[in-house]
Parts: structure tokens; C-alpha cells; sequence
């Protein structure tokens, strides 16, 4: 047993060595190292000096002074006004409610305070927690430190850089990491890298310069990241996030958001809430989330991810990647080649300047490619596509969709669904697809085809070529010397002005050649059957020079035997049946129906009728005035 009896006595361990536990208010020590103990137990002191070991020391309520010596310690100052050394280590310490002076040594160490205390951690990555003071004076020292001030409700107004603080009575020196407490506080970094963290509270938080790391916690915080690579993190509540020059990364996480990229190549992520994301210079990746988000690109090639909810996105100067997804979204592309996604919904896409590619997705969108050399993919939904001034490839997708190439030569698909495709100016090559088109050839030299399903094609101004291929096709040919062919099924073809021609094709259809020289063509014998003949109404000048003509020269009037020369018909005007027939394989004649001048051919001799055609304009022509010259044989 010691006894220091009257005094301030220390009690001094160092030259012992090994881990110390010591409790200097109730006189228990226990000794780990060497096999004996050299203190069992002491009274009556008040300091003590540890030697080298990882020591845990318990102080009085009394002032005492604590040298831990070398060694990661555990130091619990009790109470007074204490002065504690804790010397090199990694270092844990509990400052009492008095005012103690600590020196933390070398070391990573972790102070605690509790009263009016003056901190020294010196040397090493530090950690400074504020406990229960209003009063504070600590110094960081060298290394990387930390001012935890968490606890507190104080608003401060610090600025690691000149160590003031805002609040009476605290002054933080050599800090660069910070966090406080619930208090509307305004921070200012310093030209190192810090990390910040402003607690609860409506805050301001300047980074400077440096990569640091902001993050605004619950409340409406402003938080500027300035120079540097940074990142910064909103927290709950309606944040500002700016984050200067330099390539930075900004979470707006819950709440209604405002993030701003500017110079660099920064991420921006809205999280929850109705965010407002603007990339500024550089290439930007900006993610809106689920909520009605608002995401501009900026300068250069920036990709925009919006996620769920209603969203603008505009991705401004440069060849950006816009993303949709769900929600009635708002999609601009701006100058550059863009690529613009819609997603799910009945979304608005502008591609602007440029040779954007568009899709529309899923949902009835409507989609303007601007200005540039587009190609658009409508998607599923009855979508309105408009291509605008250049050459544009527009698909329809599936649905009911309306497209309109406008100036340029434009490449139109209508895809699956009743459509309606419209060339506009300059040549166009439109396709219907599947279902009942309606397709309109506007100016210039087009090119049209029906697709499946029955179809209705109008060629309007120029020199047009009109296909309406499967199903029971109307043609219109407009002005122009037009080329009209319904191929498969029951169509109806009008010329309509200029020097036509009009090829049936297989079916039982319907002629008219509309002004001007026309030619109706005639490829086979089955073009135009007994049982599915075509018919011809306003023909124009039977018997004599000039006039419409019809075209039978490609088919072989000679089947029989081994002639494989393509043979003419022979024309003999107006015979009977029986004569006709008795004329054999070649033969072609006229026949009156009522008024009604009917046409036959044989390309053999069964004794049947191979060809057949109706000319339905009796009020005008009789049988008697048809010449072998009315047909090119």
C-alpha cells in the first residue's frame, strides 16, 4: 500500500512498463506485463506518470495531471480542472466537466470534451468530440482532423480556415474535417480537402478549394463545393447544390432539389423529390429518379437518366443521351447529334439541330425531329412524328400512327397499325406496313407502298411510283406521270393528271386513268380473269392517234407446245365467242355487254377464255370504235 498522504503527490509507473489499469479516486491498480505486480494498490494521490503500454487511467474529482506516457491509452479525466499528456499512441479521452488542458501527443487520437477545456491534439489524424461544453478552445495540430460538434444546437458560423467559429467562447484551430450539430450553420472550408458534415439545420457550406466532401443533412441546406474534384450529398430537405470547377459528384437525395454542375465533367443524382439538375460545362451524367425532375445538360456530350415521373430533360450544345423512361415526359435534344429515349408514357420529343436518333417507346408520344438528318422509332402507342428539314428515316413502331416527313428526302414506315404517313416536300419512299394506311405522296418524285391491310395512297404532286401490294388497296396517282400497281387484292387506281400508268395486278380491280396519255398494263393473263376481271372506266381516246392505250405486250400470247418466244396477240376487233375461240392460242377480240365493251385473249387453245377485261364506258365509245392501236399487243 502507498499512501501519498497530504499534498498533490504523483505516483510515477513509467520505469515499470507493460499496460497499466489505474484509478486514482478509489487506489486500484492492475498490472499486466511482468509476472509481479509493483504497485497493488495506493492512496492519497493525485497525479500520476505511466510509462511505456496501453494504459487505461481513471482520474479524481480533483485537479489532477495525467502523463500516460507512450502507448494507446484510455484516459478518463473524473472531475476538476485536469492536465493530461497522453503522449504518442492511438489515444481515447474522456476530459472531465472541469476545464482541462489536454496535449494528445502523437497518435490517432480521440478527445472527448466536457467542460470549457483546452484540446491539443498535436500530431496525428485526430478526433475532437464536443460533449457538454460551451466553451472550447482546440487545435487540430498536424495530420488529417476531425471536430465532431454534432451534439450541439450552437449556429455556427466557422471558417477552418481563420478558426473563427460564431459562437462565443469556441475557437477551432487546424481542423479539416467538421460536423455540427441541429444549429442553421454557415461553414467555410479551406484550400485542403475537407469533409463536412452540417448536421441538421438549414446550412451554407463552402468547400473552397481542394477535393472535399460536403453533405448538408436533414434541412434546406446551400452547399458549395468551389474548386476542386467534390462531393457533395444534400441530405433530407429542398437543397442547393453548386458544384464549381472540377469533376464533381452531387446527391441531391430527398426533398425538392437544385443541382448545378457548372465547369467539369460532373454526376448529378436527384434522389427523391422534384429535382432541378443543370450540368453546365463539361460532360455530365445526370440521373433525375423517381419524381417530376427537371435535367438540363449544358455544354458538351452529357447523358441524362430521369427515371420515373414527368420530366424535362433538354440536353442543350453537344451529342447527348437523353432517357425517359416512365412518366408523360418532355424530351430536347438541342444542338448535336443526340439519342433520346421516351420510355413508358405518352411522352414530347424534340431532337433540334443535329442527326438525332429518337424512340419513343411505349405510349402515344409526339415526336419532332427539327432540324438534322433523323432517324425516329415511334415504338409502341399511336404516336404523331413530325421529321422537319432534312433527310429522316421515321418508323412508326406499332399503333395507329400520323407522320410527317417535311422538307428533305425522308424515309417513312408506318410499321404495324392503321397509320397515316405524309411525304411533305423533296422525294420521298414511304412504306405503310401492317394495317389500314393512309399515305400521301405530297411534292416531288415519291415512292409509296401499301404494305399489308388495305390501304389508301395518294401520290399528289409529281412524277410517283405507288405500290399497294397486299390486301384491297385505292390509289391515287395525282399530277405527275405516275406509275400506280395494287399487285395482290381487289384495288382501285386513279391516275388522276399526266401521262399514267396503271398495272392492276392480280384481283379484281377497278382503272381509271384521270387526264392525260395513260397507260393500263397488263403483265399475265391471270392480271385479269373471267371469274376476277378488271375493269377500266374513263378511257381517253378510243380509235384514234393519241389517247390511253392498253398494254399487253409483256404477256406471252403462245403458250402451247415448246414456244418459248414471247408471242403478241393478234387483234381481230369485233368477233363473237365462237369466233374468238376458233381462232386458237393469240387470239384477242372485242365483245359488246349491254353497252359495255368486254375484252378477251387465249394463250392456248383448251377452248376457254384466258384473259379478260371490262371497259366500262359505253356513254362515250361503242365496241366498233376500238383499233388494234388502242392496245400495245
Amino acid at each position: 500500500m502507498l499512501n501519498g498522504g497530504a499534498g498533490t503527490d504523483t505516483l510515477n509507473t513509467a520505469k515499470f512498463g507493460g499496460n497499466y489499469t489505474v484509478n486514482l479516486a478509489t487506489g486500484e491498480t492492475n498490472y499486466r506485463g511482468r509476472p509481479e505486480t509493483p504497485v497493488e494498490s495506493f492512496i492519497n494521490f493525485e497525479n500520476i506518470v505511466s510509462g511505456r503500454g496501453d494504459d487505461t487511467i481513471t482520474g479524481t474529482d480533483v485537479d489532477n495531471t495525467i502523463d500516460s506516457g507512450p502507448g494507446s491509452d484510455t484516459i478518463d479525466a473524473g472531475g476538476g480542472d485536469d492536465t493530461i499528456f497522453a503522449r504518442s499512441g492511438n489515444d481515447t479521452i474522456l476530459a472531465s466537466p472541469g476545464g482541462d488542458l489536454i496535449f494528445a501527443g502523437e497518435g490517432n487520437d480521440t478527445i472527448t470534451t466536457s467542460g470549457p477545456d483546452a484540446v491539443h491534439a498535436e500530431a496525428g489524424n485526430d478526433t475532437v468530440i464536443l460533449g457538454d461544453s460551451t466553451e472550447l478552445f482546440a487545435d487540430g495540430g498536424s495530420g488529417v482532423d476531425r471536430m465532431d460538434a454534432s451534439v450541439s444546437t450552437a449556429s455556427f458560423r466557422i471558417n477552418l480556415g481563420t478558426f473563427a467559429t460564431g459562437v462565443e467562447g469556441m475557437r477551432f484551430v487546424n481542423f479539416e474535417n467538421l460536423m455540427t450539430g441541429a444549429g442553421d450553420d454557415v461553414i467555410i472550408g479551406t484550400d485542403d480537402t475537407n469533409l463536412i458534415d452540417s448536421g441538421a439545420g438549414d446550412d451554407r457550406v463552402f468547400g473552397r478549394g481542394g477535393d472535399d466532401g460536403l453533405i448538408g443533412g436533414d434541412g434546406d441546406d446551400i452547399l458549395f463545393g468551389e474548386d476542386g474534384n467534390d462531393i457533395l450529398r444534400g441530405g433530407s430537405g429542398n437543397d442547393r447544390l453548386y458544384g464549381g470547377d472540377g469533376h464533381d459528384e452531387m446527391y441531391g437525395q430527398t426533398g425538392d432539389d437544385l443541382m448545378i454542375g457548372k465547369a467539369g465533367g460532373d454526376s448529378l443524382v436527384g434522389g427523391l423529390g422534384s429535382d432541378i439538375l443543370i450540368g453546365g460545362a463539361g460532360r455530365d451524367f445526370l440521373t433525375g429518379g423517381d419524381d417530376d425532375d427537371e435535367l438540363y445538360g449544358g455544354v458538351d456530350s452529357d447523358n441524362l437518366d430521369a427515371g420515373e415521373g414527368n420530366d424535362l430533360l433538354y440536353g442543350g450544345d453537344g451529342d447527348d443521351f437523353l432517357a425517359a423512361y416512365g412518366g408523360d415526359d418532355v424530351l430536347k435534344g438541342g444542338n448535336g447529334d443526340d439519342t433520346l429515349a421516351g420510355g413508358l408514357g405518352n411522352d414530347r420529343i424534340f431532337g433540334g439541330t443535329g442527326a438525332d436518333e429518337i424512340f419513343g417507346g411505349a405510349g402515344d408520344d409526339v415526336i419532332v425531329g427539327r432540324e438534322g438528318n433523323d432517324t425516329v422509332d415511334g415504338g409502341a402507342g399511336n404516336d404523331i412524328i413530325l421529321g422537319n428539314f432534312k433527310q429522316d428515316r421515321l418508323s412508326g413502331g406499332a399503333g395507329d400512327d400520323a407522320i410527317f416527313g417535311g422538307d428533305g428526302r425522308d424515309y417513312l414506315y408506318g410499321n404495324e397499325g392503321n397509320d397515316r404517313l405524309y411525304g411533305g416536300q423533296n422525294l420521298d419512299i414511304i412504306y405503310g406496313g401492317e394495317g389500314d394506311d393512309f399515305i400521301f405522296g405530297n411534292d416531288d418524285n415519291d415512292l409509296l407502298y401499301g404494305g399489308d391491310g388495305k390501304d389508301t395512297l395518294y401520290g399528289q404532286q409529281g412524277i410517283d411510283s405507288l405500290r399497294g401490294e397486299e390486301g384491297d388497296d385505292i390509289l391515287f396517282g395525282g399530277d405527275g406521270d405516275d406509275r400506280l400497281s395494287g399487285n395482290s387484292g381487289a384495288d382501285m387506281l386513279w391516275g388522276g393528271a399526266g401521262n399514267d400508268i396503271l398495272y392492276g395486278g392480280s384481283g379484281s380491280d377497278i382503272l381509271r386513268g384521270g387526264l392525260g396519255d395513260d397507260t393500263f398494263e397488263f403483265n399475265e393473263v391471270s392480271d385479269s380473269t373471267r371469274l376476277a376481271a378488271d375493269v377500266i372506266k374513263d378511257i381517253e381516246g378510243v380509235g384514234s392517234a393519241g389517247g390511253d392505250v392498253i398494254d399487253l405486250s409483256v404477256i406471252d400470247a403462245n403458250v402451247t407446245g415448246l414456244n418459248y418466244v414471247n408471242d403478241s396477240f393478234t387483234f381481230l376487233g369485233v368477233k363473237t365467242r365462237e369466233e374468238g375461240l376458233a381462232f386458237g392460242a393469240g387470239a384477242l377480240w372485242l365483245e359488246d355487254f349491254g353497252g359495255q365493251t368486254r375484252v378477251f385473249g387465249l394463250d392456248d387453245n383448251d377452248g376457254a377464255v384466258d384473259f379478260a377485261l371490262w371497259i366500262a364506258d359505253g356513254d362515250r365509245f361503242d365496241v366498233d370504235d376500238y383499233l388494234a392501236s388502242d392496245f400495245i399487243l
